[in-house]
């Protein structure tokens, strides 16, 4: 099991305050709205048909939901981890490569942890909210992925935050993933040396004309000749007087 953690680039994002942290196979994103602009495709579940606690759930978005027992009603889904040999296990209906919801209390006791398989290495990757979200562990976390991935895994974080805790209740809200990555706006082509320039550094020899020359048509130079005779007939005629 890998487990993703900040690293120096984080820390560099988190003075830009961009909410996106570079995390090995994924990028942990805290702001929807940047998460948003990164991915396309995306479908949510915001939880508004109520539906009775059940071991295993088909959500409306597709998303079907086993392991523990869970329950969402007033539009948010209700459910926990309640031993650490333990999970909540999201199928989704189809490859993904990327997911974010609003969180609530995800490290008010034990400490929540989500894992799947998210790059082409072997072994699972796992995300820990309290390493991205403060206080409670309430707030938006996403995530984009190296490599598409059709489930997660939500368990408690091992070592669990508190010693006697024996698991982690939490709520979600506008569950999002998304299918592909936002494609960009304009399509960069290889830059050309510029200012005299070449890519060495070095500066770019002047510009020459490499056009040939123009050539007379055939009835110009004809033209030509015929004036050249006439001239040459015109000296010898005023040499001879």
């Amino acid at each position: 099991m890998k487990t993703l953690s900040m690293t120096a680039a984080s820390a560099t994002l988190m003075a830009l305050g961009t909410g996106v942290t570079p995390a090995e196979a994924v990028t942990v994103f805290t702001d929807r709205t940047a998460w948003e602009e990164t991915v396309s495709g995306i479908t949510t579940e915001t939880f508004s048909t109520p539906q009775s606690s059940s071991h295993s759930l088909l959500l409306e978005s597709g998303i079907q939901v086993t392991g523990v027992s869970s329950v969402w009603s007033s539009g948010q889904f209700y459910t926990s981890t309640p031993s650490r040999s333990e999970s909540v296990e999201f199928e989704f209906p189809s490859q993904i490569l990327g997911f974010g919801a609003d969180f609530s209390s995800t490290t008010s006791n034990g400490g929540l942890t989500v894992s799947g398989l998210f790059d082409e290495i072997p072994g699972i990757d796992t995300v820990v909210f309290s390493e991205y979200l403060q206080g409670q562990g309430t707030g938006f976390l996403g995530i984009v992925a190296d490599t598409a991935f059709n489930s997660l895994s939500f368990a408690m974080q091992s070592p669990p935050l508190a010693v006697s805790a024996a698991n982690e209740a939490f709520q979600i809200d506008n569950f999002s993933f998304a299918s592909n990555l936002a494609e960009s706006d304009t399509v960069s082509s290889p830059e050309s040396p510029t200012d005299s320039e070449n890519n060495r550094g070095e500066p770019m020899p002047p510009l020459t004309d490499t056009r040939s020359e123009s050539v007379p048509e055939p009835t110009s130079v004809l033209g030509l000749l015929m004036m050249a005779v006439l001239g040459t007939t015109s000296l010898r005629k005023r040499q001879t007087r």
